[in-house]
């Protein structure tokens, strides 16, 4: 839905509080922002696959 609205509805949500490990290394296909915009995935659900053995590496066992 956030896609659809014409204006950005929380600018700089990339920047702040995301980090690089997290924000592009989980997934097989990283999001590539194009003129400043990140275009909306073609696959279903969010749009992106997660990589299992990337997500691994944060696993914590107990």
């Amino acid at each position: 839905m956030c896609a659809a609205w014409p204006e950005p509805l929380m600018e700089g949500v990339f920047a702040v509080g995301v980090s690089g490990a997290l924000a592009g290394d989980v997934v097989t296909e990283p999001l590539a922002p194009e003129n400043g915009e990140i275009p909306v995935p073609k696959g279903p659900g969010l749009g992106v696959e997660l990589d299992a053995e990337k997500i691994a590496r944060f696993r914590i066992d107990r």
